[in-house]
């Protein structure tokens, strides 16, 4: 067990020394390369490919923490099961609760049949974090698509865990992995999580969680508790779906959300489950999730303004079906508007 680097002692550098760190960072490069080249390669498609960053970066985070550890096979599968059932509910434009259900027994097989713990919170609390996390992250994910947060906030929150949890030989690969695909979120706009990529990683990273705790078990607790507003953010918008967004585009409005991310991940990993004791740590671990569940309702997404399109005649109107809304890739801008797209007339 490494003694810990993180903000006790100041030795912030000492994460360059491990070798699984710049694995992972070799690993980032790799699949980085991979995603930008598809994503330059298909310009007519980039609304769509954009979404490849989460894969990939999910993918080669799992090479990188496979070349630090042995990796059990029912953790790739659970990650593919879950990134699937999302896929597969965005793809037929099912209501996204139903993921949950579909990821529901891939929890089960990462909790149960990957060498966590044998401890039933511990399971527990791996099988609930890994499928409403990766639900969570992948809603944050798709509704503030246009601003690309969710890279930097995943990044933000993997390097909490690296400075919380005892072993870092999982958590340290998946960071050098993310600090390569970060680059291309916010502020280019180039890459985004989806919420294929948003299941799998979270996934990889509760299970990473898991097997680096194993030491010090309320270490655990305070690790969950880095995925911040990365999951108080989305969970804010199912309790108060009524709050207003703002209008247009707002640079500061994402600097606010990832400079409290920030604050939140910080607290975590300095005062979660320093102690050694679980009971304390879980005591803890309620009270900052409603605290951050309270700082993330006073975000929402902003509001992204459609173009308008041109007056209709009264018979069109009523011939019209309701219209639906899209991402679009916005050359001009370099970013992804949702816009507005109608349904089609009834007439043939």
């Amino acid at each position: 067990m490494r003694q810990l680097p993180s903000f006790r002692d100041g030795d912030l550098l000492q994460v360059w020394e491990l070798a699984e760190f710049r694995a992972g960072l070799w690993f980032g490069l790799g699949g980085a390369a991979f995603a930008l080249l598809m994503f330059a390669l298909g310009s007519a498609y980039r609304d769509r490919l954009a979404s490849i960053g989460g894969v990939m970066l999910a993918g080669s985070a799992l090479l990188a923490v496979a070349s630090a550890l042995p990796v059990p096979m029912a953790v790739p599968i659970a990650m593919a099961g879950m990134a699937g059932s999302a896929a597969c509910v965005h793809a037929l434009r099912l209501d996204p609760m139903l993921a949950l259900v579909g990821a529901a027994p891939f929890g089960w097989l990462l909790g149960w049949h990957t060498g966590v713990v044998d401890i039933a919170w511990v399971r527990f609390l791996v099988a609930v974090t890994a499928v409403g996390g990766g639900y969570l992250a992948g809603r944050l994910d798709e509704t503030w698509r246009s601003e690309a947060v969710g890279l930097p906030m995943f990044l933000l929150s993997v390097a909490g865990v690296y400075f919380t949890v005892p072993d870092t030989e999982a958590t340290a690969s998946i960071l050098g992995v993310a600090l390569v695909f970060s680059a291309f979120g916010w502020p280019l706009r180039w890459l985004v999580l989806g919420r294929t990529g948003s299941a799998a990683l979270v996934c990889l990273l509760t299970w990473s969680i898991a097997i680096d705790s194993r030491a010090r078990l309320s270490s655990m607790i305070a690790a969950v508790m880095c995925l911040g507003l990365l999951v108080a953010v989305p969970a804010g918008v199912v309790l108060a779906p009524r709050v207003v967004r703002r209008k247009g585009s707002s640079d500061m409005l994402v600097v606010g959300l990832l400079a409290v991310h920030a604050l939140l991940v910080f607290v975590a990993a300095k005062y979660g489950g320093d102690d050694g004791d679980a009971h304390t740590a879980m005591g803890v671990g309620i009270g900052f999730g409603l605290v951050a569940l309270a700082l993330g309702l006073g975000f929402r997404a902003p509001e992204q303004v459609a173009a308008v399109a041109a007056p209709t005649t009264r018979v069109e109107r009523a011939e019209v079906t309701p219209a639906s809304s899209r991402w679009a890739f916005n050359s001009e801008t370099n970013r992804w508007v949702r816009t507005r797209v109608s349904g089609g007339s009834g007439s043939r």
